[in-house]
Order: structure tokens, then sequence, then C-alpha cells
């Protein structure tokens, strides 16, 4: 103790200089750690900001065409799409599974537990927001949707995306929601037939990147039919009103069912390398390798869609 009190005393000065020096550069410290924290902080806040401005933005203007709606239905589309995000982060799994419409589910989620695991749990692994643009409007208005991980409850400002298209349609007065790239399904029931062979367009479902089109076909004839030999790539197609053609997936079709003994019938879904483009409407669907047995003749038929 005695030494300890000889060094206080030779040293006394030095000693309290240096405290207070490492005083000094604590208090540096801890202003430059509050400095850097509130920049955080507002960088956040900035980007929060943006984010939560993107989602009040309703866009009326197409990125893509000269298509638009009015800033009262814009309102109204942003406000549906939001409350499905907030059901979503909010794990109200059936409420966001309610805002569907009946042809998005039967197509893509027949139940809430096909939704929730194809849909639900590959996206929402954390709270997400999202930003919307205007893609197109053909009489069902489709956004392109950027799901986004919320700022606010992850801390993280992140570049990183998944990329959706969301529909808005009426069904029963009521908006609804068709997601995952489902933009419409559209009844149809045009009946056509060639040498007894009868052909019924029952219904077109359109995706952004393709289409499918269901056909009912009934070989009335006593001779057997071959709807299509697959022998070329183009031999079914569908035209749009520019006379543009699209031809079919023809390998995903089964062979069996493009074959019809006498009074067989067979229902295709048949799907086109067509992306939904609001320009270029439909018009015919082209049926040109028919083969008849006993002719000789290829038969060709076209049915408008």
């Amino acid at each position: 103790m005695r030494k300890l009190r000889l060094f206080y005393q030779n040293y006394k000065e030095k000693i309290w200089i240096s405290i207070g020096m490492i005083a000094l550069v604590l208090v540096l410290i801890r202003l430059a750690n509050n400095n850097i924290q509130k920049e955080n902080e507002e960088t956040i806040e900035n980007v929060t900001s943006e984010v939560r401005n993107n989602i009040s933005y309703a866009p009326s203007q197409s990125i893509i065409s000269d298509s638009s709606i009015s800033e009262e239905n814009a309102e109204e589309n942003i406000n549906i799409i939001e409350n499905f995000i907030d059901f979503c982060n909010n794990n109200q799994i059936e409420e966001a599974y309610n805002l569907l419409s009946t042809d998005c589910k039967e197509e893509l989620f027949p139940t809430v537990e096909d939704f929730y695991n194809n849909y639900y749990k590959d996206i929402f692994t954390e709270k997400k927001s999202f930003d919307t643009e205007l893609w197109g409007n053909s009489g069902i208005v489709t956004y392109r949707i950027k799901i986004l991980s919320d700022i606010m409850a992850t801390g993280i400002v992140s570049d990183e995306f998944i990329e959706d298209y969301y529909s808005i349609i009426s069904e029963d007065g009521n908006k609804k929601l068709n997601i995952k790239n489902f933009v419409s399904k559209v009844e149809i029931n045009n009946k056509k037939s060639i040498e007894d062979i009868e052909f019924n367009v029952l219904n077109k479902k359109t995706y952004i990147d393709y289409k499918i089109v269901e056909v009912e076909i009934k070989n009335n004839s006593d001779k057997k039919v071959i709807i299509d030999t697959k022998e070329n790539t183009e031999s079914v197609y569908i035209r749009d009103m520019n006379g543009v053609g699209y031809g079919w997936y023809g390998h995903e079709i089964a062979d069996n069912l493009l074959d019809l003994e006498p009074g067989e019938s067979t229902n295709l879904e048949i799907k086109f390398n067509k992306m939904y483009n609001t320009n270029r409407k439909d018009k015919t669907i082209h049926f040109t390798d028919i083969h008849k047995e006993g002719m000789e003749e290829t038969l060709s038929i076209e049915i408008g869609i």
C-alpha cells in the first residue's frame, strides 16, 4: 500500500491526465456510435418511406402499352393487393386465400393447404412489402409485383425481390385476385365440325408466359381419327388478331389422347407459346394435321376463340 501511495504521489498529475484522456476517448466513441446509429435509422426510415410511398402510390398507366385505368380504380386495386400481403404477413392464411378468385383457386390452389404449400411458405418466410407496376388492362387489370423484404421488420436494406404478376377481376360484385402469373380464364364453348369430327373450344386460360386452350373433341364417325401426328410442331396453333401464329407444346400431350376410335371423345388442355399481351388478342385456333381412316386428304379446321 505504501508503494502505491508513493507511486500515486509521484505520478498523480500524469495519472489524472491519462484518466481524462481515456474518458474523452470513450465519450468520442459513444458520440460516434450514436451518430452512426442515427444515420442508419435515418437511412432505414428513408427507404421505408420510399417503399411506403410505392405502396400508397397506385399506378394507373401501363408500362408496356397505352392502356390505363382511373385513379379511383387504381386505388381500389392497390388496396386489395395490400390487404392480401398484410394477411400473409400476419399469418392469416385463410383470409388471404379468400381474396383469390374462384378460377385461381380451381386452377392453382384447390384448397387452403395447397395455397400454403405451393405459394405462401415459399415467399412469406419473413414479413414482406411490395412494389407495383401496371402491366396491362384488357378488361382485367394486371400488375407486375415485386415482393420485397420488409425493412422495418428485418432492419436490412436489400435489392433482392420475388417477381409475380397479380390480376384483378370482378366476381359477384367484389374484386378478387389472380396470382402466380395466372391472368384469367374465359369460357368460350364454340363448336365446329369437319367430317363428323366435332371440336368444342371450352375455355382459354391466360398466364403471363403462355396460354392454355381446353378443347373437347368427339369422333362421331365410324372411322378411326388421329387429331395430330406431332410430325410438325406448328401443326396446331392459335392466331392473333394481327395474323401472327403461336405454336403448341405438342410434346406435353400423350399420343393416346390424339387417337380416337369411332364414337370416342377426348378432352385436351393445349398449351401455346404465347405471352400475355393486351395488344395481341386471340382470334382462332387451328388444327391442320387431322387424319381420318380411309381418307388420303389431311383435314384442317379453324375455330374462333
